[in-house]
């Protein structure tokens, strides 16, 4: 049996978008809400509990003054009454047919990015981790390193790893313009396999960016074909 080769970019990319767990919700609720650890393992019994707590908090921006709130008066009623803190029948979306539309002009090959390398108004954007960038250490792919001339600004950069959110829009903003990615010019973004790059892509899309594109075949297109260029640090 060949041996498995696990990326750490696939592995980041599974973190990033795994929900936040109980355990560690609580631990944000005791860091950022002043919350005691019973407290905060009260509010986060359920996960309606937790998100009736925080619209609750977002709404007054009194953390313990809700906390305290909900396991009073609220769950005294809910206990009397014998019900839960979300009921009734889920919500359902009416059946319907997707049509997808292709939209070839957001997705460039191999000829496109190598035609970019030494193009001004085109910047090249790296969305793996740094180590992956620079072709440190092994890689999963054939060739280690990026495409030569290409920034780096690792998908995981932009996602809060206490909480798997997105940072802030302000945050987002500094890490792309740091790297020279700017509104003004156009956007080639890759990784591996055409997947976390879509995550700088969303945020780009967010923040007005519209000459946004996506190299779909990555390094594992890129490094396969040794007639292209390689750049290493």
């Amino acid at each position: 049996m060949p041996p498995l080769t696990i990326a750490p970019q696939w592995i980041d990319d599974v973190r990033a978008s795994m929900p936040e767990l109980p355990a560690t919700m609580a631990e944000r609720f005791q860091r950022d809400d002043g919350l005691t650890a019973d407290d905060a393992a009260v509010m986060t019994q359920s996960l309606a509990f937790a998100r009736y707590y925080e619209a609750a908090r977002a709404a007054c921006g009194q953390p313990k003054l809700v906390a305290n709130w909900l396991m009073g008066e609220v769950s005294r009623r809910l206990n009397a009454e014998g019900r839960p803190i979300e009921c009734g029948e889920p919500k359902r979306y009416l059946p319907t047919t997707f049509i997808p539309r292709s939209r070839p002009a957001l997705v460039v090959d191999k000829v496109a990015v190598e035609a970019a390398i030494h193009d001004s108004r085109t910047v090249t954007m790296n969305t793996l981790a740094p180590q992956s960038y620079q072709g440190l250490g092994p890689s999963p792919y054939r060739r280690p390193g990026r495409v030569p001339g290409s920034v780096n600004v690792p998908a995981t950069s932009l996602v809060d790893p206490t909480t798997g959110r997105f940072v802030s829009p302000a945050d987002a903003l500094a890490r792309f313009d740091a790297a020279g990615v700017t509104p003004d010019r156009r956007v080639i973004a890759y990784c591996g396999a055409g997947i976390s790059a879509t995550i700088d892509l969303f945020l780009l899309h967010q923040l007005g960016f519209d000459d946004l594109t996506l190299y779909d075949g990555s390094m594992s297109e890129w490094a396969e074909d040794s007639s292209l260029p390689i750049e290493t640090d």
